[in-house]
């Protein structure tokens, strides 16, 4: 995880990665990597597994929403991860088809941008 050198904060608070590597990696499995550009870092993780609804995908990151069985999870994991990777400046987003698959993308920017992004009055 040599990559989260690239972003700000995230590294210091490795509490916080887990966080949001969790819920991600039981969302799309296993696989991807980190893209790193010069203003931000792209971390896709993918499977190929049976997908998420059409119906569902718009819900997937509010509170309380989970199509898994009662007991099995609460319906925040993908909510607190779009949460702190925004207090980040990045951006979290998800890839679906249904019998093909899906990718979760997290996208921060990298420690130099953050900067300019702060100096130039942006959360």
């Amino acid at each position: 995880m040599q990559y989260l050198r690239c972003i700000p904060n995230l590294r210091e608070y490795s509490a916080y990665w887990r966080q949001v590597h969790t819920p991600i990696a039981d969302l799309a499995g296993h696989g991807g990597g980190p893209q790193v550009r010069k203003s931000a870092i792209r971390i896709d993780v993918q499977d190929t597994g049976v997908g998420i609804p059409p119906e569902n995908l718009p819900k997937i990151m509010e509170p309380f929403f989970t199509t898994k069985a009662e007991g099995r999870g609460t319906g925040l994991g993908l909510a607190i991860c779009k949460r702190i990777v925004s207090e980040h400046g990045g951006t979290l987003s998800v890839e679906s088809e249904v019998g093909k698959g899906t990718t979760v993308s997290v996208t921060l920017p990298t420690v130099e941008q953050r900067a300019v992004e702060m100096s130039n009055g942006m959360p």
